[in-house]
Formats: C-alpha cells, sequence, structure tokens
C-alpha cells in the first residue's frame, strides 16, 4: 500500500479563484448613437431616431408625401463584422480587461463607420441620389456616422439592439 499526501489545495484554489476573477467583469461596451449625439441639420429628429428609421426602414405618411425607406441594418452587423477581432483582442489584453474593453470599443466603432461607408444596398432611389448627390444611402453629410460612438457601462442597456 502507498500513501502520499496532497498539500497546499486551498492555497492554488484561491489563486486559481482569483486569477478567474480577473477574466470576468460586469463591464459592457456599447456602441452606437448614444443620447448626446445632437439633431439632425434639420432639428426634426435625433441623430439616435435617425439611426434607427435607417437601420429599421418606415413606410409613413409626411407633410407632403408618403415616405418610404427600406431598411439598411447597419448597427448590428457592422458590430459582428469584428468578432474575430474583439476575441484577439481578449486574448491579448487578458491581464487588463477595462484595456481590452477600450480598444474592443475603439474598434467596433470603426467597423460600424466603415459598415456605414461601404453599404451600397438597398440602394436609394434615384430621387433621393439626386438630392444629396450621393448614392450611399446612409450618408448623406457624415454627421450619422462620426455620431457612431462608443461607451462603457457597468449595467447592461435597458434598450437598444444587443
Amino acid at each position: 500500500m502507498i500513501n502520499f499526501t496532497v498539500s497546499g489545495i486551498d492555497q492554488a484554489k484561491r489563486a486559481l479563484e482569483q486569477e478567474i476573477k480577473k477574466l470576468t467583469t460586469n463591464k459592457t461596451v456599447l456602441v452606437g448613437i448614444h443620447e448626446g449625439a445632437g439633431l439632425t441639420d434639420d432639428g426634426d429628429l435625433t441623430m439616435a431616431q435617425l439611426g434607427a428609421v435607417l437601420h429599421f426602414g418606415t413606410d409613413r405618411a409626411g407633410k407632403n408625401n408618403s415616405v418610404t425607406i427600406p431598411a439598411r441594418p447597419w448597427l448590428d452587423v457592422g458590430v459582428k463584422s469584428g468578432i474575430s477581432d474583439y476575441i484577439e483582442i481578449i486574448q491579448n489584453h487578458s491581464d487588463n480587461l477595462d484595456n481590452a474593453l477600450e480598444i474592443i470599443g475603439q474598434v467596433a466603432t470603426g467597423k460600424v463607420q466603415m459598415y456605414m461607408t461601404d453599404l451600397n444596398a438597398p440602394a436609394n432611389a434615384d430621387s433621393t441620389t439626386a438630392k444629396k448627390g450621393s448614392s450611399n444611402p446612409l450618408i448623406d453629410t457624415g454627421a450619422l456616422r462620426q455620431s457612431v460612438t462608443y461607451s462603457i457601462s457597468p449595467d447592461m442597456p435597458k434598450e437598444g439592439l444587443s
């Protein structure tokens, strides 16, 4: 019969728990058009409202005519386009999750803005292209794209896309 003794299990367990705590956070990176982004040039909508209309589309009666804007999902699709980048950032910055979250916010904002720039379908109506002088469905002055930012929150948001 062989007898052996294992020591230090409690110390190893505490050390492992401390390392796991370093790898977890309750913080959330919020990417999108935040409340303080301001109004559109005509002042009729907030930038967030305009972003929602362009994302989900609308079919409503306007002041002088009906307005149909097809859905052009840009926010969630733009954020998702960077998933492999976010994983790499977390792997490379696992020792400092606050830093990783800041980098993810910057990268995700850039991914969304790039997606908005590259989006071309569904195309603008010919009348819209003629009016604004651009065929890009999400960019007129560029103010909406510049309104996309990130923040880091200690809580999950109560509204928005997830």
